[in-house]
């Protein structure tokens, strides 16, 4: 195997790790706000705040994403995207910990997605314009 087999090679395990992470990590994300919202409604039996997680869930990111893409744009794509991960990790971790602790409530939820949804809008066009 010549050096720029190997090299590629390298890269390319590189991107498939990478790769498999960050689908792992997306759909993490949407599981667990898919999961938010089922509580809202079991605890709340009311579609409105079930729909209002899903709302939260995506506005956020719509309203951010023209500012993002600059910024995305003149930063480190690789450093964004853990950035993003850590804030979508640490979200679950504060939800499971408000769950775990009978602390929840609906308004730490919209808080969560709302944070979860302005990472994610970090996180796809980083990663986007990464590969």
């Amino acid at each position: 195997m010549t050096d720029n087999t190997a090299t590629i090679d390298r890269q390319m395990r590189q991107y498939y790790l990478m790769w498999s992470g960050q689908t792992l990590s997306i759909m993490a994300s949407g599981i667990t706000n898919f999961a938010l919202g089922i509580w809202i409604l079991n605890q709340t039996q009311s579609v409105t705040e079930f729909a209002m997680v899903f709302v939260i869930t995506v506005l956020p990111g719509i309203l951010l994403a023209p500012f993002i893409g600059a910024l995305i744009d003149r930063h480190s794509r690789k450093a964004i995207i853990m950035l993003a991960d850590c804030a979508a990790a640490m979200t679950t971790v504060i939800i499971a910990w408000l769950y775990f602790t009978d602390s929840l409530s609906i308004w730490h939820i919209y808080i969560i997605a709302a944070i979860d949804s302005v990472a994610l809008a970090f996180h796809m066009p980083a990663s986007w314009a990464a590969v």
